[in-house]
């Protein structure tokens, strides 16, 4: 008997972007019941032959907020050629929003949650009244309980994706490090005990921390590192730290495989010894969400964390000598223009090896999802538009213009260790790789249109990856771990 063929899609929106872990994950699941691809198609693909040819009886699409409108676009392009195939989508914003997606993405169903059973018993030609969490036409399913054992899953089926070597393109994701073979993105935890209201994760993965084990973990890894050769890794887990005995275990067995990682953390699980774990285990840079100097806003944040507490997680990191790098919001509904100061005040003394500054994104199911809507705090819905590289969302206390020079402001102190983070010996020698008139050209356009360095040299790099796969493509029908 054939198996059925099962397309899994990622809507890309930018050049860079880490490997769909969704996708392969689901894919390992289901690879034993029938033929799955995973495709990632870049921004620019209209044809999406790669997504036809294989002739999917199925397609599932995956969808974010910021993604949703692509994802749309790309149900709408395949609907014309295969017209008569499945189509389903799943992910966060599908989950938060499943009677809305279901009317407006053009797809036969819609999944809410975590989908690996769901998908299962949709290839196994399930009545659909009977799958949890699934939402079609006048029918919502009650959502199925969260994955207890994340052990139980599969390894993602990375050999599953045809043009995986894209995400193996210089320099990586771990800043101020040239990894000749790029980062690739790993996660050990479902769900997370924060309240942050700027996020909605907990909508799909739960506040309860689900970890995989330390032996799944170092497997696939070691996965990676045969089929695909020495690479770097980081880890998406909203909290890598949560755990230290589990973090200890991880460590001791990863410093044996001498590889270079870095992962998320909050501020107040750095400590000395978490540090000397970390880099015992090859962690390069950690990255913190800081979000604010202000414990006022801090605590509208309901973050659960200080100034005082990110300040001594920083000077705790920087004595060990492990990179940290901060990221930051602008535009909280009741931050004003002194809490941003003490933003301000905070990265001057905390000195991050690297900072990110992203003005406020409210996701549909958050709490600052709900205060703009009550308070009409709206400039725009358009979700298309990056956060960091484009124009505020909302305003209460400072007005738009006044976001974008206050974050300006900030990219003012933080641009030359920014550029620091860039100035080893190995990261100049395959800057030099990268250099061409366009780019040199596109650098200094951005940098007069936005007027800061950041998002000159985010235009810079995001064209080099966009273009450094196309360059590097392996021979038609060859799997680059084939």
């Amino acid at each position: 008997m054939t198996k059925k063929r099962v397309a899994l899609i990622n809507p890309r929106v930018e050049p860079r972007q880490h490997i769909p872990i969704n996708l392969l994950t689901l894919a390992g699941f289901v690879d034993e019941i029938c033929d799955v691809r995973v495709f990632d198609p870049e921004i620019d693909d209209k044809a999406l032959t790669d997504i036809k040819d294989f002739q999917p009886d199925l397609l599932g699409v995956t969808a974010m907020t910021q993604t949703f409108a692509r994802a749309k676009e790309l149900v709408q392009i395949l609907r014309k050629d295969l017209p008569d195939r499945r189509y389903i989508m799943g992910g966060i914003h599908p989950t938060v929003l499943p009677e809305v997606v279901l009317q407006e993405s053009g797809v036969d169903a819609v999944v809410v949650g975590e989908g690996e059973y769901a998908l299962k018993e949709i290839i196994e030609d399930r009545p659909p009244e009977t799958i949890q969490g699934l939402h079609y036409a006048g029918h919502a399913n009650p959502p199925r309980e969260m994955i207890a054992n994340l052990d139980d899953l599969p390894l993602p089926a990375y050999h599953r994706m045809p043009d995986f070597e894209k995400y193996m393109i210089p320099p990586g994701t771990i800043r101020g490090t040239w990894q000749k073979r790029g980062t690739i993105a790993l996660m050990s935890t479902r769900g997370c005990p924060a309240r942050c209201i700027f996020c909605n994760s907990h909508i799909m993965f739960g506040r309860k921390v689900r970890r995989r084990s330390v032996n799944n973990v170092i497997s696939e890894i070691e996965l990676i590192l045969k089929n695909y050769g020495r690479t770097s890794f980081w880890f998406a887990d909203d909290t890598f730290t949560l755990q230290k005995d589990w973090v200890r275990d991880f460590c001791e067995r990863a410093s044996k495989l001498n590889i270079t990682w870095g992962c998320q953390v909050r501020s107040d699980t750095v400590s000395d010894e978490m540090v000397d774990l970390l880099k015992l285990g090859g962690c390069a840079q950690v990255d913190i969400g800081v979000e604010s100097g202000s414990d006022r806003v801090l605590k509208l944040l309901q973050k659960g964390a200080t100034r005082e507490k990110h300040l001594k997680a920083f000077e705790i990191l920087r004595r060990k000598k492990l990179r940290a790098m901060g990221t930051f919001i602008i535009g909280t509904p009741g931050e004003t223009r002194e809490d941003v100061m003490l933003t301000k005040s905070l990265v001057m003394e905390a000195k991050p090896a690297f900072a990110l500054f992203f003005f406020m994104m409210p996701y549909p199911g958050s709490a600052v999802f709900e205060m703009a809507e009550k308070g009409n705090l709206w400039l725009h819905k358009d979700y298309t538009k990056l956060g960091a590289q484009d124009c505020p969302m909302i305003a209460d206390q400072l007005t738009p213009e006044e976001q974008i020079q206050l974050r300006n402001e900030l990219i003012s102190v933080t641009k030359w260790r920014n550029l620091a983070s860039f100035l080893s010996l190995r990261f100049m020698w395959g800057l030099l790789s990268m250099l061409s008139f366009r780019r040199v050209n596109l650098f200094l356009k951005t940098l007069l249109a936005k007027r800061n360095i950041y998002d000159a040299m985010f235009a810079f790099v995001q064209d080099f990856r966009l273009n450094y796969f196309r360059e590097h493509q392996p021979p038609a029908g060859k799997s680059p771990a084939s």
